[in-house]
């Protein structure tokens, strides 16, 4: 067997077994009393449309159809999982509508309360609508063709931003590049959404907390990765000319956090 038919083995293996993943969210979503609220409509959209699209790429350009029904599979799971938190926030919302009115004691009839359950089916089904819309289409680009600007929703001063997917200050997914010069220092902020953060070249230095605190920084040279968690204050440090590489859910921005000075 050649390392080609092991790879082959095992990339079919584990995207079988993936199928798996599925069934506890869905028994999970079953059983759900509160409408389904801890599940993300355009997370699970954008994991239908990620199978959608390889299934498709399997076919028309790999012509393989076995990879095909694996990538089938995952996104019958995930369009499972998303009609069933779609039904079950429908019926949450309209017993809670129907609990309302009750309690201003004025009872709905029956047509008003099957026009309350199709307006909330059709809500529903329009979100996911949007987050599918919203998935980044093919993209393939050389750094001659980035165009870079000093204007963007996340730059400051002395830097500059590129836009790779998606637009942070928009819905939906994006992923961009920020170019810091040496020397720059962004004080303690936040940003509303979690973001994933990988220096590309570089070196960078970020802490945690709501003042600035040099003795917390922690280097990070070009190849690091780590995380802003939403709303958690951070701050930062260039120590070379650094370029990161972002990705989030819009819309996204950066919110100052108002401490007195520096602490060193």
């Amino acid at each position: 067997m050649t390392i080609a038919d092991t790879t082959l083995a095992v990339f079919t293996l584990f995207n079988s077994l993936r199928f798996l993943a599925y069934v506890p969210q869905i028994a999970k979503a079953i059983k759900d009393q509160s409408g389904a609220e801890a599940i993300s409509f355009g997370t699970w959209a954008l994991f239908l449309a990620s199978h959608a699209s390889a299934m498709a790429y399997a076919i028309e350009n790999q012509g393989d159809w076995k990879m095909a029904s694996l990538f089938l599979s995952n996104a019958l799971g995930c369009g499972t999982i998303l009609l069933i938190a779609a039904w079950k926030r429908s019926r949450h919302r309209r017993r809670r509508a129907e609990q309302a009115v009750r309690a201003a004691g004025n009872p709905f009839n029956a047509n008003c309360r099957l026009t309350i359950a199709l307006l909330a089916i059709g809500v529903g089904l329009h979100g996911v609508a949007l987050a599918q819309t919203a998935a980044p289409g093919v993209v393939a680009i050389t750094p001659e063709e980035m165009k870079w600007t000093t204007q963007g929703g996340l730059a400051a001063p002395g830097m500059e931003q590129l836009n790779l997917i998606g637009d942070p200050a928009k819905p939906g997914p994006y992923t961009l590049r920020l170019k810091f010069p040496k020397g720059l220092r962004i004080p303690p902020h936040t940003h509303p959404d979690s973001r994933e953060v990988t220096i590309l070249t570089g070196t960078f230095a970020t802490g945690y907390g709501e003042t600035f605190d040099t003795a917390k920084l922690k280097i990070l040279p070009a190849g690091s990765f780590y995380t802003e968690p939403a709303n958690v204050p951070h701050y930062i440090e260039i120590e070379e000319d650094t370029i990161l590489q972002v990705s989030g859910m819009g819309p996204s921005g950066r919110r100052p956090v108002n401490t007195p000075g520096i602490a060193k």
